[in-house]
């Protein structure tokens, strides 16, 4: 008998309402259970119409005014990464970034580049960078790095193997690695018909 008494007092409570709650209880119930509508916090009201105040302008700047989208904002923070990357392989690289731009502006830095070019590289890349077996180097798109100075610095460097293309590290010395870089990169640019773009494009 206590047990049932005990049964019949929980379900009461289930039900029961206090004084200073009954201006909010709705008019339904689900199996006798009270539903409640307390007021949500006012914090939450205001981060609430906050969020719904700010959306407006957001939206219009984005879709309909000169807001940057994403493609935009991914370009701009791959021309960082890119820039990053190029300051740690110039640092990585074996080379001065300061002795390169005074040697490769020399006649002698000049004359070497273009001779090593033609002993070295214009079998694969062709004469004009047109690129034979080795990619087109006069288009935007670079197979190997960025098309940077010292992505294209590494890449003689290092060689590609994989493609054939040796670490010409091991055969020419710092004079002939800073001249032929230089070089190659007269080609950017020059959008010269020849072997089909290869690689990723990429944007200066």
């Amino acid at each position: 008998i206590m047990k049932d008494e005990k049964k019949a007092h929980s379900q009461d409570q289930n039900v029961e309402v206090f004084e200073s709650e009954k201006s909010i209880v709705l008019d339904h119930d689900y199996d006798g259970i009270k539903e409640l509508d307390h007021p949500l916090p006012l914090w939450w009201v205001f981060v609430f119409i906050g969020t719904v105040v700010f959306a407006i302008p957001y939206y219009f700047f984005y879709v309909h005014a000169d807001g940057p989208t994403a493609r935009i904002e991914m370009n701009e923070a791959l021309t960082e990464v890119y820039k990053k990357q190029s300051d740690y392989e110039a640092r990585a690289g074996g080379f001065n970034i300061e002795k390169y731009n005074a040697f490769i502006k020399t006649e002698e830095g000049k004359k070497l580049g273009r001779k090593v070019y033609k002993r070295k590289c214009s079998a694969c890349h062709g004469a004009k960078g047109e690129g034979i077996i080795g990619p087109n180097l006069t288009d935007k798109f670079w197979l190997h790095g960025n098309g940077k100075l010292a992505s294209v610095y590494s890449t003689i460097a290092k060689g590609v193997t994989s493609k054939g293309m040796p670490a010409w590290k091991q055969a020419l010395d710092e004079d002939a690695m800073m001249a032929v870089t230089g070089y190659v990169l007269e080609f950017k640019g020059r959008n010269i018909q020849g072997k089909a773009a290869q690689g990723k494009e990429i944007e200066e």
